[in-house]
């Protein structure tokens, strides 16, 4: 039985490195990170894994709530940029509930033992991202942070009012509700709350709790401010290619699709079957 096991465990390896080799994906980073992180069981499972160009200084506590899946989390794959390298310093713990896409050049750096960070399901870090985590940060189900943002639970120094006073914390969790979609270059602050369904434009920084502001609104600026609500991404695969088919062939800038009254929020156009890993 020993003999059977170890040759079809050797197998396995053979497979996944033929297949890891022509997908940029890091034979020993991605060993060395399983076996680190996870029992001998788990680890066999590969749900780790490690592109070339990333940098593991600590490996850290990693939870994963979820069924264990071959690559289900994805750390370092490049997408549009080639210059800076992912990193990944965990002294505390990143939990993950699903399939996770984290893209090359994004660092990650979970501070202290008490840190955390959790991912929901299917989510996805842009590329040259920076996240630095004090106080925990958790990013809702089905959200997408474009490239270059920037997300911090601590601000590491203190900043005293000479008028009043008055000096205000420095560390404050953040929450980043689901279906969020934080547009590039974007900061999010200590303390910042968002509701489901939100849309931040690029270039924008949230400071606050906007936990009270309706579904599907829109923030813009700095500090960001609602602008409206009633804005949805749309993830359904085929409503965008429909709406690329339509745009290809003509010079119009705007498509009206009629609305449906058992379906007032669009629930038919914009969701759909969404995944997170890029081939």
């Amino acid at each position: 039985m020993k003999i059977r096991s170890l040759t079809r465990n050797i197998s396995l390896f053979r497979f996944l490195f033929n297949k890891w080799r022509g997908m940029g994906i890091s034979y020993h980073k991605t060993l060395l990170f399983n076996f680190s992180a996870f029992n001998i069981s788990t680890a066999l499972k590969f749900p780790v894994w490690i592109y070339q160009g990333t940098k593991v200084e600590h490996t850290g506590i990693i939870k994963i709530n979820a069924p264990i899946s071959n690559g289900m989390i994805r750390i370092g794959k490049r997408q549009f940029f080639r210059q800076t390298p992912t990193c990944i310093i965990n002294i505390g713990t990143m939990e993950f509930d699903g399939n996770c896409t984290i893209l090359g050049g994004t660092t990650i750096h979970v501070l202290g033992e008490k840190s955390n960070i959790h991912f929901g399901k299917e989510v996805m870090i842009g590329e040259n991202s920076k996240m630095l985590i004090g106080p925990k940060v958790e990013i809702g189900d089905y959200t997408r942070i474009a490239f270059g943002c920037l997300i911090m639970s601590a601000d590491f120094h203190y900043i005293i009012n000479t008028t009043t006073g008055l000096v205000s914390r420095s560390l404050a969790p953040i929450k980043i509700g689901k279906y969020n979609w934080i547009g590039n270059n974007s900061v999010i602050k200590k303390g910042t709350i968002t509701p489901d369904y939100c849309i931040v434009s690029n270039g924008s920084m949230l400071t606050k709790d906007y936990s009270d502001q309706p579904l599907y609104s829109l923030i813009i600026g700095t500090p960001g401010k609602v602008k409206g609500s009633g804005y949805r991404r749309v993830y359904n695969d085929q409503s965008d290619k429909e709406l690329n088919n339509y745009f290809d062939g003509t010079n119009n800038i705007h498509k009206i699709i009629p609305k449906r009254p058992e379906d007032p929020n669009y629930d038919w156009f914009c969701n759909g079957d969404i995944h997170v890993h890029i081939h």
